[in-house]
């Protein structure tokens, strides 16, 4: 069945899409997450199915803005009224052209011709303001009886003589222009300044179709989710422990993987960032030693610019999020976010013990066993933790960039 997305001012759907959406004139700033009972959502969208469930809460994930602001946005960019009455004034006439034509071959729709000859545009805004506050909704099966008002029921209804031109769009009604962006300014030119302009992404974020909403979800938690995945993990490294507390091989592995768990953490956020912000995919190809060592000619200035996030995602594979003095160096200098410093020596050493018990089979360099007690793995995973929970507030704090690209 897929998942939708709708525009919709005042209440009033103008525009919808199916297992995407664009962002259109709505701003990363714009988004907002609602808690709401189902009986909140948009009827005229969605119907009155789920009525069942109503006092049910759930998440609303939207983009909203008041109408006067997406009037102005879409001015900026050359929708105007002016624009609008052009539109207008080509769209009548070929409806016009196409009604004539009908009338002469079948004798029908005639009423149709005399609004098309004769009304303004501001005589079919102020029955567009009659569509959208009674909340009707175009028929496009025709099913609709005629009211016998000629320019409601061409809003309404769809024409025969209109059918299979391209020419004409088919909005949430069947104005006469040419763009949704003009037909945005018709309703937004009867609607009042203040009132909401949304863009509903709900059910694509439920449906999992888009993580556009994903930083700031993480910016309303306590923690980031990759934090939640890191402290699901360390959980599971205490049941273990705590199931078969005298195993001395179990207790070597699960030291090793409370390190394994914090690398992991260092790794996919430093990854998510980098390869999402702009801003610090440049402050990490700048920092980090592989590209300053990069030699090109100015012709392929392009090529190299094309080619620069797969290099940084390569760049990254590289990277060992254990090796923490290096993994300092990359989490001061591109994300600015500081490790606290007293826990480093300890830290190092508790690496160096995980190295051992991987790398060297349980044995140091001396060849001698790496013993782990109960209280060895309690106190690597209560340093771990501290330090990530330390990273991990520096990190959410800056969270929130208005330069992330949505994919």
């Amino acid at each position: 069945m897929g998942s939708h997305a709708f525009i919709a001012i005042d209440g009033f759907p103008i525009e919808s899409t199916k297992n995407h959406f664009h962002q259109w004139y709505f701003r990363r700033s714009d988004r907002r997450i609602v808690e709401g009972k189902v009986s909140g959502r948009n009827q005229l969208f969605w119907g009155t199915r789920d009525l069942d469930t109503a006092d049910e809460i759930e998440m609303y994930y939207i983009f909203e803005a008041s109408a006067q602001t997406i009037r102005r946005r879409l001015e900026l960019a050359g929708y105007t009224r002016a624009a609008l009455n052009k539109e207008f004034e080509e769209s009548i006439a070929l409806r016009l052209d196409y009604a004539q034509a009908h009338y002469a071959k079948y004798g029908e729709f005639g009423q149709d011709l005399a609004p098309l000859q004769s009304a303004s545009l501001d005589d079919w805004l102020l029955k567009l303001k009659q569509i959208i506050d009674c909340k009707l909704q175009a028929d496009l099966w025709g099913s609709r009886q005629p009211s016998g008002d000629a320019m409601l029921d061409m809003l309404l209804r769809p024409s025969p003589y209109l059918e299979s031109r391209d020419d004409v769009m088919k909005f949430a009604v069947f104005f006469p222009c040419t763009t949704f962006e003009s037909f945005t300014v018709a309703v937004l030119g009867v609607t009042d300044k203040d009132a909401p302009c949304i863009l509903d992404v709900s059910d694509l974020v439920h449906g999992g179709w888009t993580d556009a909403f994903d930083d700031l979800a993480e910016y309303s938690q306590e923690f980031t989710n990759f934090y939640e995945v890191f402290k699901e993990a360390i959980l599971e490294i205490r049941s273990l422990a705590a199931a078969l507390p005298q195993n001395p091989i179990l207790l070597r592995l699960l030291y090793a993987n409370a390190i394994t768990a914090m690398e992991t953490y260092l790794g996919d956020t430093a990854r998510k960032n980098v390869m999402n912000r702009p801003a610090l995919l440049r402050r990490f190809v700048e920092a980090h030693p592989n590209f300053a060592k990069e030699k090109f000619p100015v012709s392929e200035i392009f090529t190299v610019h094309d080619e620069i996030k797969r290099k940084a995602n390569a760049a990254l594979d590289e990277t060992v999020f254990h090796n923490i003095e290096r993994t300092m160096k990359i989490y001061e200098s591109v994300f600015a976010v500081n490790f606290p410093k007293q826990a480093i020596p300890a830290l190092c050493r508790a690496v160096q013990r995980r190295h051992d018990i991987v790398h060297r089979n349980g044995k140091d360099t001396s060849g001698r066993a790496v013993d782990v007690s109960q209280e060895d793995l309690g106190a690597v995973i209560t340093m771990v933790t501290e330090m990530i929970l330390a990273i991990d507030k520096q990190v959410k704090d800056g969270l929130i960039d208005d330069e992330l690209v949505f994919q």
